[in-house]
């Protein structure tokens, strides 16, 4: 994997607007010409401190490793006199406590969020991690209602942490306002609020996921109730924890029970994650898993698009699609171009795009538009693996869609998907925007396995979506449809082949 772009400058990004995100710092989301929508999450902001700077970036080389679907990537990091910072990809419906008090979110979604942070905190502490402040702020929602672990590297790793330390004290000093850490004393195992000498492990996660879940099904944080923290603490150190009377929506009485093991008093007696995953999978599978889709559906029409009126209200990223000189009819482009005026925006994800409010462009000759300081729009060459087919219409989805290809819920094999590792080759952008990619996330794989070569990017690709979807969830019916929408009906046919075998 590529690293030589872990450290970044403030010029790479386009600071837009401070986000609330919850956990230490100033966060915003900016724009960066490479990745697209960015959350900037400033750590540090006093004088340079240049003897940190190897070890900073050290470390950023190891959290850039961490590459799992459960796990908030970082994207690079700042090491500027006032500025340091971490720079993280966006998740865009923020953070899970504001999405459960915003919705009403069915027992299936929320059933989702144990299972998937189950499976996040057990990928970290397989690679050797030990978070040391898992709570709803530092757990994101992206648009499907996936979850992903935020705010590893500030609590994780000795520099990042602590600078940490010392912006906490330089703010102090000035009279800044600090951030409130009541929430993470909440959710923090007894035997650290008893000691502070003693070391996090992995059972300090187990206790701090015993609260999560509670608040998932309580839709709040725990002990409102309390008088002031003082008294809080004192009442977990002594054996008090959220009531389960709180818990308004219903929870089955085998996640209660999970989450009673997992708040015991002794270390000794929580599940690790792995003893947590096999338990709980099956249960999430067997229970809850059937009724995802439906619920997810009914879910997106309350709340369609989290953040579209934020990022449709970031106008400085509006630029005008024809320059004030059109004399010769050329756009940043060396070859003959023509644009019907109107406004260009970038939008990461194509999906957000409306037909109805599209502008059309009429492009001759070209084979790259550069367009204002960060947006290029490139056209593909024509791919010689395309089917030769005629252009998918209504009559021919109708035909695929008798044979039942499309609603094939078998659950992909090998064979399935060395088809398409083997033959996909260009097309895999465009495939992986059917299986739900969005541009950013397309462009991360395209960098990370640059030097790997198409087949890896493929494969990639895939293993990212099958993660994704769950072990269930990658079904031939699912691949159908997106080779479909690439037109790659050779392929369609093939795998058609394999499912009859």
């Amino acid at each position: 994997m590529s690293l030589e772009d872990i450290h970044m400058n403030t010029q790479d990004l386009l600071e837009k607007k401070q986000l609330d995100a919850g956990g230490f710092g100033t966060i915003s989301l900016c724009f960066h010409k490479k990745h697209g929508y960015v959350v900037l999450k400033k750590v540090y902001t006093g004088p340079q401190r240049t003897e940190y700077n190897a070890s900073l970036l050290e470390e950023g080389r190891i959290m850039r490793r961490l590459q799992h679907d459960r796990v908030v990537k970082l994207l690079g990091i700042i090491l500027e006199d006032g500025n340091y910072s971490l720079v993280m990809e966006y998740v865009d419906r923020g953070n899970m406590m504001k999405v459960l008090q915003k919705l009403s979110l069915p027992l299936s979604v929320k059933g989702r969020f144990v299972l998937e942070i189950t499976e996040g905190m057990l990928y970290l502490h397989e690679q050797g991690f030990v978070h040391k402040d898992l709570k709803p702020e530092n757990i994101l929602v992206d648009t499907d209602f996936h979850i992903k672990i935020a705010d590893l590297g500030v609590a994780s790793f000795k520099n990042w942490s602590r600078l940490t330390q010392e912006e906490t004290v330089r703010q102090k000093q000035t009279k800044s306002t600090c951030q409130n850490n009541a929430g993470t004393l909440y959710y923090m195992a007894p035997e650290h609020l008893r000691c502070l000498n003693v070391k996090p492990v992995e059972k300090s996660d187990v206790y701090s996921f015993g609260i999560v879940i509670w608040a998932i099904f309580a839709n709040k944080e725990p002990y409102e109730h309390g008088i002031n923290e003082a008294q809080i603490c004192f009442g977990i150190m002594n054996g008090n924890r959220p009531d389960i009377e709180e818990m308004t929506d219903k929870c089955p009485v085998e996640i209660i029970d999970l989450m009673k093991q997992c708040w015991e008093q002794e270390p000794e007696k929580r599940p690790t994650f792995a003893e947590i995953s096999q338990r709980y999978k099956p249960f999430y599978y067997q229970n809850l898993e059937k009724s995802i889709e439906d619920d997810l559906k009914k879910l997106k029409k309350t709340w369609p698009e989290s953040n579209e009126q934020l990022l449709s209200s970031m106008q400085s990223l509006q630029i005008d699609a024809v320059p004030e000189d059109t004399s010769n009819g050329q756009v940043g482009n060396k070859d003959s171009t023509s644009f019907t005026r109107g406004n260009f925006a970038y939008c990461p994800t194509a999906s957000r795009v409306s037909t109805e409010d599209s502008i059309k462009y009429n492009i001759s000759n070209s084979s790259g538009i550069q367009i204002g300081s960060y947006n290029h729009m490139k056209i593909e060459e024509h791919n010689q693996h395309i089917s030769t087919s005629p252009v998918a219409t209504e009559a021919t989805y109708m035909h695929y869609e008798a044979t039942g290809i499309f609603d094939n819920t078998t659950v992909l094999t090998e064979k399935h998907l060395n088809l398409v590792r083997e033959k996909l080759a260009k097309q895999w952008k465009h495939c992986a925007r059917k299986l739900g990619f969005c541009d950013p996330e397309i462009d991360e794989i395209d960098h990370d396995y640059e030097r790997d070569g198409l087949k890896e990017k493929v494969y990639q690709m895939l293993l990212k979506w099958e993660m994704r979807e769950g072990s269930k969830g990658a079904t031939v019916g699912k691949l159908a449809k997106a080779l479909f929408g690439c037109q790659r009906l050779d392929l369609l046919t093939s795998l058609m082949q394999i499912s009859e075998e």
